[in-house]
């Protein structure tokens, strides 16, 4: 049920602003979006029996996205864990309380109607900025529409640092809802 509320929360609070084509910021356009999120994450578990950390998580982050063309995307995003217990937030960095900086970009381009493949590379850092505690992740891969509503995703990733995969395969299914 917590984690029900906390997607709410996050819902609630996520702020999109694409602006008008005829902005007066002239890197605005129909093709750019930008999210700005602050993140509250109830404790969860029971830390008596040693079942999650009973620590609140505070986060803000955001997203960037621009269209290149009608079939090349990139996005940017960035972020902060303010307070709470990094090993139980997004990237599971293990780290002291304190701070931790996510960031990372993508770019995907639609091949076909049916196939989009893309990159992605992702890190993170402690505010103490110890790289031995740091995370460094890419990711190449794409999706497959099977139909109208239902899409095969693959992937390979490989990572550096303490907290990132050395290597892994993904592959799993996505369905729309709508």
């Amino acid at each position: 049920m917590l984690r029900i509320a906390r997607l709410i929360v996050a819902a609630a609070i996520l702020l999109i602003v694409t602006p008008p084509a005829k902005s007066q910021l002239p890197f605005y356009t129909d093709d750019e979006a930008l999210a700005v999120v602050f993140y509250v994450e109830a404790p969860t578990g029971y830390t008596e029996k040693q079942l999650g950390s009973g620590l609140t998580d505070y986060w803000i982050y955001g997203v960037i996205q621009k269209s290149f063309t009608k079939k090349t995307v990139g996005r940017l995003n960035g972020g902060i864990l303010f307070a709470g217990d990094g090993s139980t937030g997004l990237i599971g960095l293990h780290s002291t309380r304190g701070q931790i900086f996510t960031g990372g970009g993508s770019l995907t381009k639609d091949i076909t109607p049916k196939l989009r493949l893309g990159a992605e590379v992702f890190g993170a850092v402690t505010n103490k900025f110890k790289l031995s505690k740091g995370q460094l992740e890419a990711q190449v891969g794409g999706n497959y529409q099977l139909n109208e509503r239902l899409s095969l995703a693959f992937g390979v990733l490989g990572g550096r640092f303490a907290a990132s995969p050395r290597a892994g395969v993904l592959i799993g299914f996505a369905y729309d809802f709508k």
